[in-house]
């Protein structure tokens, strides 16, 4: 049973790249309030990099010294009751996705703290603000909202966007 989920973990990883989007729900209370508030089943959000070295998933958590950290896809998904892959990378160019890269390096090098209060800005950040500001600042939420205007992420994303405003 072992090798046979370590060999679809290995297939899936093989599937992502930089630009995809990993959904997980946890255990706790602070997950199930996020879920609430934000009217989506999951509680957080990691944006994929693929290296050389292979899948980071780039996540904001709170009580991290450094919130904005990077993990392995097991690690990130670990502990979790629910988990999906948005597959965005497949609807990116390599331009949007060296932008992608690049702004995560951006936020990764300014050292956010983990927004508790859901504040605006960029010198606070929680995991689905850091996501959306990573595809804001490529130019890529029109792209997300017309790949998936019918779907759940979409009302995520406009839920989101009615939140900032």
């Amino acid at each position: 049973m072992e090798t046979r989920c370590k060999k679809a973990i290995e297939a899936i990883k093989q599937q992502l790249d930089t630009g995809d989007i990993l959904l997980r729900k946890g255990f706790g209370l602070l997950s199930t309030l996020i879920s609430l508030f934000f009217k989506i089943p999951y509680s957080h959000v990691g944006l994929v990099i693929k290296t050389a070295n292979g899948i980071r998933v780039y996540d904001m958590q709170p009580g991290r010294y450094r919130p904005l950290a990077f993990s392995t896809f097991e690690k990130f998904f670990y502990g979790s009751k629910r988990l999906e892959i948005i597959f965005f990378s497949k609807f990116l160019t390599k331009q949007e996705k060296k932008c992608i890269i690049r702004e995560v390096q951006y936020f990764y090098n300014k050292k956010p703290k983990y927004d508790y209060t859901f504040s605006r800005g960029e010198d606070k950040l929680f995991c689905l603000e850091f996501v959306y500001l990573v595809l804001k600042r490529c130019k890529l939420i029109k792209k997300f909202k017309k790949v998936y205007k019918s779907s759940k992420y979409f009302r995520m994303l406009k839920h989101f966007d009615n939140l900032l405003k």
